[in-house]
């Protein structure tokens, strides 16, 4: 699979909608917990909430960082 770059879109499944297309955007995403968040990560948003539903490899490092920082 290609490594997804911003402004790129994707076919995906939300939590919330079902089956939706995701666009590929540098947001700000909270840990589930509350304890954290990871700042300007590049993420997969779905088109109809803005939920964060797809973190691509490359986002990996910066999201185990911001976890690391926390604990």
């Amino acid at each position: 699979m290609a490594i997804p770059v911003l402004g790129e879109t994707r076919p995906a499944l939300c939590h919330r909608d079902g089956r939706v297309t995701a666009t590929f955007v540098y947001k700000d995403v909270p840990f589930r917990d509350g304890l954290g968040v990871v700042n300007d990560v590049l993420v997969g948003a779905c088109d109809v909430c803005g939920d964060a539903i797809i973190i691509p490899a490359q986002s990996t490092p910066k999201v185990s960082e911001a976890r690391r920082s926390v604990d």
